[in-house]
């Protein structure tokens, strides 16, 4: 694409999606330290709430992979290293992921052990790794990968990218993921995203999403410490 072909597109849904993981990973550390010995209902919400945030990431990197970095690809093939490089970086988070997986869904059994101080060392030990591989993960796509959706690719071909990052969500996958993404949104960017949505889906995520988020928020460590 010539320089004059160039477009001004708005990826800020994208990059939504990426202050999400920033927000969620920094709660989540302070989640686990607030876990309080014997509160295994709180252990069971905690492991059930970042079994929903892993699989959102990998579906994220799916979509990145299969849909986005194709086309990227087409417009600006000399960026073709740098989305090797930011898949390759997909699979070994996605095996990092795995090992936190296994301990969180450990974490309901032990936090009525003795082993719980040990166990939720090992554990934070593990997410602060997740976390910073993640953030390094996100600056680069963010310098290299984010400017050429936003500048090379049509229009339409980023709007309908737009729209397939959320092809293969269920709809509870969705009603977890949308409030969570609008959680870490400042107010402007929550009232435009919301204007993108079916107004099926901004009625759902105003009665039934964004009030489940919140009443299962209050089940975690530091919601009952509130």
């Amino acid at each position: 694409m010539d320089e004059a072909d160039t477009q001004d597109n708005d990826v800020r849904g994208w990059t939504l999606d990426h202050d999400q993981f920033r927000g969620v990973l920094a709660d989540l550390i302070e989640q686990v330290r607030a876990l309080r010995a014997d509160d295994a209902d709180a252990a069971e919400a905690l492991s059930r709430w970042w079994r929903s945030f892993s699989g959102a990431v990998r579906h994220h990197f799916r979509a990145e992979d299969e849909g986005i970095w194709p086309t990227l690809t087409r417009h600006a093939p000399g960026i073709g290293p740098t989305l090797e490089d930011l898949s390759a970086q997909h699979r070994r988070i996605e095996s990092e992921l795995s090992g936190v997986d296994r301990r969180f869904d450990a974490l309901p059994t032990v936090v009525t052990t003795a082993g719980l101080a040990a166990d939720r060392a090992d554990l934070l030990v593990a997410l602060t790794q997740v976390q910073a591989a993640i953030l390094d993960h996100l600056a680069l796509e963010e310098r290299e990968a984010v400017p050429v959706l936003a500048t090379r690719v049509p229009p339409p071909e980023c709007r309908r990218i737009e729209r397939n990052m959320v092809k293969g969500l269920s709809l509870r996958e969705v009603a977890d993921l949308l409030p969570r993404i609008l959680a870490f949104a400042d107010d402007a960017e929550r009232a435009t995203m919301l204007a993108r949505l079916p107004p099926p889906v901004r009625l759902l995520n105003r009665l039934l999403f964004t009030p489940r988020y919140h009443r299962t928020r209050a089940t975690l460590p530091l919601g009952k410490r509130t």
